[in-house]
């Protein structure tokens, strides 16, 4: 099923529009996950356990996995075994580079780890994008604002996040292009969406 009909259907059957953020922080686990080997994986089942049926995506921030090598792997590995097939997991890990290595980044987060989505930056133009783009069954979000203040120094320089999304909408020939646009920009996410 396609990402987006596979993500519409999650959302319709729990009736909700919440995405669980899977960013699991080793330093941070509750005391009862925190001095255990595989303390990730056990917070993130129960995460998964307690809102499987309120949810209708969860979103795993790679940066938190693979800072601690082999066990932060596989912890994403056994999270994405422990969420039911239906809902969809979004990787967030926003990569894109030169042909060949975007090439590498969309095979192993697409047909490696089997995620449904992605994230990536968009500043190196769409030939660093295709890559992801021809899985189209998989779903690719483009970061078009993001929330961070960072943020002003580029994106918001004379509405480049705007020029972004007319880009994005432009290359989204297997209509499996998503935006991201952080919630801290209401004002400049209803341009986007007029966009």
């Amino acid at each position: 099923m396609p990402y987006f009909e596979k993500l519409a259907a999650a959302s319709h059957k729990n009736g909700s529009y919440l995405c669980v953020g899977l960013d699991t922080d080793p330093e941070k686990l509750p005391s009862q996950f925190r001095n255990k080997q595989n303390g990730q994986l056990l917070f993130n089942r129960a995460i998964v356990e307690a809102t499987a049926p309120y949810v209708c995506c969860y979103k795993i921030n790679m940066a938190f996995y693979e800072a601690h090598r082999h066990s932060g792997l596989t912890a994403v590995i056994e999270t994405l075994m422990a969420i039911p097939p239906e809902i969809p997991v979004i990787c967030d890990s926003k990569r894109a580079d030169i042909g060949n290595s975007s090439d590498q980044y969309a095979k192993a987060i697409f047909e490696t780890l089997k995620f449904d989505a992605t994230t990536v930056p968009p500043y190196m133009g769409q030939d660093s994008l295709a890559p992801f783009f021809k899985y189209s069954d998989k779903g690719t979000y483009v970061l078009c604002l993001t929330s961070n203040a960072g943020a002003a120094d580029f994106q918001m320089e004379n509405d480049l996040y705007l020029r972004v999304a007319e880009k994005a909408q432009s290359w989204n020939e297997n209509s499996n292009i998503g935006l991201v646009v952080g919630a801290t920009h209401p004002e400049q996410a209803r341009s986007v969406r007029k966009a």
